[in-house]
């Protein structure tokens, strides 16, 4: 086994050899290396030929929505009706209480749970009374979270 690993190490050794290759124009500048996130030397082209120019992007939701959204949720306390394990299962709720409530409803995820909460109040007992209200629809586990 010793004579493999010494008939390896040899061979390694002379293989691998002390000589160095010049390029063929005899130069060895260092400056020639390419950046390797950059286009290559011999692209001279436009990478957006034929395409158009952008002149609009949609954002999912809207931009006011989504400001909107974030206006909504200055309150410290919710009332959280749901935790989900999968954002379409959160969704259907959220949905459910949009058509039910006259209050904002979130989905925030947290972790693997998609939980669903409703309305965005500075006090708890405001929260508390939007909780007695979404128990009444059919949601008896509805209980207040601070956020």
């Amino acid at each position: 086994m010793l004579k493999v690993l010494l008939s390896a190490a040899l061979l390694l050794a002379v293989a691998c050899g002390t000589t160095t290759t010049v390029p063929e124009n005899g130069t060895t500048d260092s400056t020639a290396n390419t950046d390797p996130y950059g286009d290559s030397p011999a692209y001279g082209g436009n990478p957006f030929a034929g395409f158009g120019e952008i002149v609009s992007i949609a954002v999912p939701g809207g931009v006011q929505e989504a400001s909107q959204a974030e206006d909504e949720r200055n309150g410290r306390f919710s009332v959280q009706v749901a935790a989900c394990s999968t954002p379409e299962a959160a969704a259907g709720v959220a949905t459910e209480l949009r058509g039910l409530l006259e209050q904002p409803v979130f989905v925030d995820s947290e972790g693997s749970y998609h939980k669903v909460r409703v309305g965005s109040f500075e006090s708890r007992e405001q929260a508390l009374a939007l909780q007695a209200s979404v128990r009444a629809l059919g949601y008896p586990d509805a209980w207040v979270v601070e956020r």
